[in-house]
């Protein structure tokens, strides 16, 4: 499904409209001919990520046939957004060149449906021990045990460029009774590199969920919605999680793993 394409025919040498899309966004595009026509020039997809100032050869074609129409989709990674366009350099070494030499180029932006990811390989426990990681043979990335104050658990995510976070939450179940609480905070954090060290970003924050009774976590319990964090090149993401336990056996956690929801 798209929401803007911009079509054009070429018949001689020159460029087309431009299409803007923003960072996370995809674009398709395509190059053909009329049915037993021949395109005999050579034609270019462009990118600019100046406005329009300078542009880059994105893909290339010559000597397009009904059997080598060229088509494709691309995600947008830079964070200003790109335009796109195509561009005719030749047309049968002439300018203009025969209508049979015509050729019809599309660049449209695709509604991108959402959808789910759950991470939990590489999950490690942090800097404040606490959280078991290894032995466990019930498929769990970690769990908790009793009488633990503030340790913490790190689950990585792996995301591409270009990819967006609308929601995210932690998968799993806490233990506890009255009296006996158990607490859990979890931070989605975005990293990149810095001249002094890593930086870290908060992008999101599930705060002092605590309960008293055996709880499933929950998108409504233990997740954050209406989110929109576009990833960007060379940066990384993780979920930060602390867990506080009562000294009873009563009081533990379980932690599943990671849901994101991406656009």
């Amino acid at each position: 499904m798209s929401a803007n394409t911009l079509s054009k025919t070429f018949s001689a040498i020159g460029a087309g409209s431009a299409l803007f899309l923003s960072i996370g966004k995809k674009l398709s595009y395509s190059a053909s001919v009329a049915g037993g026509e021949q395109f005999l020039g050579y034609l270019v997809l462009q990118r600019s990520r100046d406005g329009g100032l300078t542009w880059q050869e994105v893909i290339s074609s010559v000597d397009i046939e009904d059997d080598t129409s060229v088509a494709g989709t691309l995600i947008v990674t830079h964070p200003s957004g790109e335009h796109f366009r195509w561009k005719a350099l030749a047309m049968d070494g002439a300018d203009p060149g025969p209508a049979s030499d015509d050729v019809i180029t599309v660049v449209s932006d695709v509604v991108i449906g959402t959808r789910t990811r759950v991470c939990a390989a590489g999950s490690r426990a942090g800097a404040t021990a606490g959280f078991v990681v290894t032995g466990i043979d019930t498929g769990h990335a970690a769990t908790l045990p009793e009488n633990k104050t503030a340790s913490t658990l790190v689950v990585p995510v792996p995301l591409d460029p270009g990819e967006t976070i609308t929601a995210f939450r932690v998968l799993g179940a806490l233990q506890a009774g009255t009296a006996k609480p158990t607490v859990l905070n979890a931070s989605l954090l975005a990293l990149t590199g810095g001249a002094a060290g890593v930086v870290e970003t908060e992008i999101a924050a599930i705060v002092e969920l605590e309960v008293e009774a055996d709880t499933p976590l929950t998108a409504v319990n233990a997740g954050v919605d209406e989110l929109s964090r576009a990833i960007v090149a060379d940066e990384t993401v993780c979920v930060l999680i602390t867990g506080t336990t009562f000294n009873d056996a009563a009081s533990t956690a379980e932690i599943l793993g990671i849901e994101v929801t991406l656009a």
